[in-house]
């Protein structure tokens, strides 16, 4: 069966209207098609939805997280907070 090309989905040749294209190396060809066929197969389905829906709403746009860059703290001389400063001393 082949699939229903939308507005969202490329054409045949990995483009969106006149843009795109599949600029992968050849060895990476069929694995991207398996993803293809696996995501047609699976878009409509409600269980992927919601879950594809739960990670756009709490992971996709949101800040990276902070992290203390203790070892790049101490190689320039900079400050350690509390948190790190307990744990050198444990």
């Amino acid at each position: 069966m082949t699939p229903v090309i939308s507005r969202r989905d490329p054409d045949s040749r990995g483009y969106f209207g006149e843009f795109g294209g599949r600029y992968v190396p050849e060895t990476l060809v069929e694995p991207v098609e398996e993803l293809e066929r696996a995501y047609f197969t699976v878009r409509d389905d409600p269980a992927f939805l919601a879950q594809l829906n739960r990670l756009l709403k709490h992971y996709v746009g949101r800040p990276t997280p902070l992290y203390e860059a203790s070892r790049l703290s101490e190689a320039s001389g900079g400050r350690h907070s509390d948190r790190a400063a307990a744990r050198a001393r444990s």
